[in-house]
């Protein structure tokens, strides 16, 4: 299995929140998980955020993003 150590240390927590909300598939969160250690193991810097990559996937949208990392803050909630 893939070693699927984020970026930040706040992106995994940030997935589990997105599938917990129904918001991603836990496929789809690992799946950005996995390019996320694919390009720091390719040195890439910096290393897309987990929210950038599952947009730029068409997974979410960017105002999901935002709410959901509001929430994660404790600043407000996702509906």
């Amino acid at each position: 299995m893939t070693d699927l150590k984020p970026a930040a240390g706040g992106d995994l927590e940030f997935g589990q929140l997105l599938v917990k909300l129904n918001k991603a598939t836990q496929n789809q969160v690992n799946k950005c998980l996995e390019l996320q250690a694919k390009y720091a193991a390719e040195g890439k810097n910096p290393v897309p955020r987990l929210g950038e990559l599952l947009v730029s996937h068409g997974y979410v949208d960017a105002r999901t993003v935002d709410e959901v990392l509001a929430l994660q803050r404790g600043q407000g909630s996702a509906s």
